[in-house]
């Protein structure tokens, strides 16, 4: 008979690829939200205001989590109520990104970086 361990799903990416992932989102993004609507990439910046960086917070936060509970370690229910928060309708179509919501990101990150580095 199989055990609940036998059914443990292997995280996505490695290890130091998912610790990787949320450095970049964290690090790699300027937060400044510029006064006019920004689309694609405005001089190669990449910015934290645009919807591509929130759906690589969601992905870094799931690949985390991945991590997390193939390890048996309970998903703080900061991270789980952001996941939920942040991939519900309400935010489809979202287009103004506030700087509450980035700071949220950021904080969420910096969680996963801690929870993470904690596996190695």
């Amino acid at each position: 008979m199989k055990s609940p361990e036998d059914f443990k799903q292997m995280p996505l990416y490695k290890l130091d690829e998912t610790i990787e992932a949320v450095r970049h989102a964290l690090e790699d993004f300027d937060g400044k939200i510029p006064a006019e609507i920004v689309r694609g990439t405005p001089d190669g910046k990449l910015l934290k205001c645009q919807r591509n960086w929130f759906q690589m917070v969601v992905s870094a936060l799931e690949l985390t989590i991945q991590h997390l509970e193939y390890n048996s370690i309970v998903v703080p229910d900061e991270l789980s109520k952001y996941f939920l928060d942040y991939t519900s309708d309400k935010y489809k179509g979202h287009i103004i990104t506030t700087e509450e919501e980035i700071e949220r990101a950021n904080e969420t990150l910096k969680t996963c970086s801690v929870l993470l580095n904690k596996l190695k």
